[in-house]
């Protein structure tokens, strides 16, 4: 999860995260939903979905000045924000 802290702090330093709310709650919000899912079975957990999940804690977490910012996935787009067209 050394990846995750990593991108965590760039948010952070780039003012985009509060530096309040810890990577390993950060760590929960994305992961647990997605874990919870392949353990109990209890939908199918397909890419769009996935997408989707992660979309939606993402918006939660992010400061609401770049929540305009548009997620795209890494193999569309090396960078994971861009900002509208």
């Amino acid at each position: 999860m050394d990846a995750v802290a990593t991108l965590w702090q760039r948010a952070v330093d780039r003012g985009d995260a509060s530096p309040d709310t810890d990577v390993d709650d950060v760590i929960d919000i994305l992961f647990g939903p997605l874990i919870f899912r392949r353990l109990t079975g209890h939908y199918d957990l397909t890419d769009e979905h996935a997408e989707k999940l992660a979309r939606t804690a993402l918006d939660g977490l992010m400061r609401s000045t770049v929540r305009h910012f548009r997620f795209q996935r890494r193999d569309t787009c090396p960078a994971r924000f861009s900002s509208p067209a």
